[in-house]
């Protein structure tokens, strides 16, 4: 019995004016590509600049920070490197060259071959639609990036261990509990801590500057 093949062809408008320099240099490192590659790749995508010209007056040069050049020939193999996590299913064949997309499918029943390349189309407008929450999650994972509010706790607890070594009085008096409440971490909660030493270090600095007076 024969069998209906259904194809899907995408067309991604000003594909390589899309690239982001960043992310696919931080692709090419999460795939594990050698250094050499990654170091041409780098070189071939920075310094460079665009100037834009109105009859007779032109501008200033600016950095380009997306894109590469249509007609090279590392535009393509970096291309096709940076759309490499588009879903691919195995009930469909993908096909990509440059930036011409086609996936393919076939089966003896059409509307089966039809839903293949639906389930493809979903997978593929989740993708591009995604929230800008969800695509710098993505971020922060694949280039093992901490949020922020993670490295502030980190930051926060090295300085705190490393505070008892300081030999600064007035640091060594302010108190600091790990053990906090959480309902009490937020800033404005902790500032009766801090206030509560204030008295303590005026007293200080008023006896440090009644030993250093010379005597009439």
């Amino acid at each position: 019995m024969s069998e209906t093949t259904g194809a899907l062809f995408l067309d991604v408008a000003k594909a390589f004016d899309k690239i982001w320099h960043d992310g696919l240099l931080a692709t090419l490192m999460r795939l594990s590509c050698s250094a050499q590659f990654i170091k041409i790749t780098h070189s071939f995508l920075t310094s460079r600049n665009f100037r834009v010209r109105i009859n007779n007056i032109l501008s200033n040069p600016r950095p380009i920070l997306s894109g590469c050049e249509q007609v090279s020939l590392l535009s393509s193999a970096v291309f096709n490197i940076y759309v490499n996590d588009i879903p691919n299913l195995p009930s469909c064949h993908l096909a990509i060259f440059a930036d011409d997309t086609a996936t393919l499918t076939r089966h003896k029943r059409p509307d089966i071959a039809v839903q293949a390349l639906q389930t493809f189309v979903s997978q593929l407008a989740r993708i591009v639609n995604a929230p800008w929450y969800v695509s710098r999650k993505l971020i922060h994972q694949d280039l093992e990036i901490d949020p922020a509010l993670d490295f502030m706790k980190i930051i926060s607890k090295k300085f705190f261990e490393k505070l008892p070594q300081i030999p600064n009085a007035l640091l060594q008096l302010l108190p600091y509990d790990s053990a906090v409440p959480i309902s009490r971490k937020r800033p404005r909660a902790m500032l009766d801590y801090t206030y509560e030493s204030f008295p303590s270090i005026k007293r200080r600095r008023d006896v440090n500057t009644m030993a250093e007076s010379p005597d009439p």
